[in-house]
């Protein structure tokens, strides 16, 4: 299982109970906010996802070649 510990931290208590009760919910959820996000918000993620990629690439360069 995958955890994000940030993530995990940033939510209540009682919804961490509820997604270890009910992961399937939790998981068809997800699915549901991810399929709203991307039918109308499509454009501004991809650029936000490229954004993010090109950042690391440059710090990780930075890092190997100062």
């Amino acid at each position: 299982m995958t955890r994000v510990e940030p993530i995990e931290r940033a939510l209540p208590s009682d919804w961490r109970r509820v997604i270890r009760d009910q992961p399937l919910l939790s998981v068809c959820a997800a699915l549901a906010a991810g399929i709203y996000l991307g039918r109308h918000h499509a454009r501004q993620l991809l650029a936000a996802g490229v954004s993010l990629g090109v950042a690391t690439v440059v710090d990780e360069a930075k890092r190997r070649f100062s």
